[in-house]
């Protein structure tokens, strides 16, 4: 009986943090003795699907029953379905990690039938678990990861200051409520260092700073007192077309992980899916608009920070060290 990952390659952008969530699961997977089936899929559109067939049979040819083999939904490429029915065929104990429901946005999943099939499927949040519980799924199987883990090769130098600086990092272009920074009189205090790929136009003002692009695991180049997680059209709740904002309810977003590996204070929506969690091990504050921030930075008290303080140095070694994927899969 071996114990198996599967591996998807195909090309990233060393500055895009699209792909750093699954390649720190693959190699906290290596690192627990898990052997990789790799995958390589062909970048071609048009036939990516009929030329990566040959290779998810090879993948699913060396699975028999008693191994387990672990594997990261959705795949994203051409031959989904065609994998996840090879899959399922082979008789391989399951263990799947969800990174994304599209079920949560009305849209419709790649295989329910794969995760339904997973004798153990690791989900972000209470909320999400309580979601696939009342689809159906067996809430005995599932466990949640609460955020994922960020290993880093460079670390964020800086002292906690519970200042005033806010880093927001992302797809900068999706997050229309950063058009709205600069005219609300109640965040004229804050200062929002922005990190992405390109700065949208119409994001700008006093208050404003794009800062550009750093390597997603390198966070010397990160700054900001504290690492806001948000989403949607407005800065008063969040919310937006196609379930942007209101998929917080649910999900961890990456950005959170990338800000407790900065050791990073957090401020998050509180109604979102890890409000809870992040005030009740006093990893940061939650706010129903981002015009409470001020007030709320100005009433922490210096236990509060103690506290924080403590709370972040905990976790920024377990997100460092993979330590959230390990407990959710009992292998620390």
């Amino acid at each position: 009986m071996t114990r198996y990952f599967l591996k998807v390659d195909y090309p990233r952008d060393d500055f895009n943090a699209e792909g750093k969530a699954p390649a720190d699961v693959n190699r906290i997977l290596s690192g627990a003795g898990y052997e990789a089936l790799t995958l390589t899929v062909s970048t071609n559109e048009l036939f990516g699907g009929l030329l990566s067939r040959p290779a998810c049979r090879r993948v699913a040819r060396c699975l028999g029953a008693g191994d387990t083999l672990f594997v990261q939904y959705p795949f994203y490429i051409p031959c989904a379905r065609y994998l996840s029915r090879r899959l399922l065929a082979c008789g391989a104990h399951l263990q799947v990690l969800v990174h994304d429901l599209d079920a949560l946005r009305g849209g419709r999943e790649e295989s329910v039938e794969l995760m339904k099939a997973a004798d153990c499927l690791v989900v972000h949040t209470e909320a999400m678990k309580d979601f696939l519980a009342a689809q159906g799924f067996d809430a005995a199987r599932i466990r949640v990861l609460h955020f994922f883990d960020y290993l880093i090769s460079h670390e964020r130098q800086a002292p906690l200051a519970f200042g005033t600086r806010i880093a927001f990092a992302g797809n900068l272009c999706k997050s229309a409520f950063l058009k709205r920074l600069h005219t609300e009189t109640a965040l004229s205090t804050l200062q929002f260092d922005l990190f992405g790929a390109e700065c949208p136009e119409g994001v700008t003002g006093a208050n404003v700073t794009y800062c550009g692009r750093f390597k997603p695991d390198d966070l010397s180049t990160l700054t900001g007192d504290w690492g806001l997680v948000w989403d949607g059209e407005d800065t008063a709740t969040c919310r937006g077309g196609h379930g942007l904002g209101l998929y917080l309810q649910y999900n961890a977003s990456h950005k959170l992980s990338l800000y407790l590996a900065a050791r990073m204070p957090l401020i998050v929506w509180a109604k979102s899916g890890l409000s809870d969690y992040v005030t009740r091990h006093h990893l940061g504050i939650a706010v129903n608009a981002l015009s409470e921030i001020p007030t709320r930075i100005a009433a922490i008290t210096p236990e509060e920070r103690q506290r924080m303080e403590t709370a972040l140095d905990a976790y920024s070694r377990k997100v460092t060290r993979g330590e959230m994927l390990q407990t959710a899969l009992g292998i620390n």
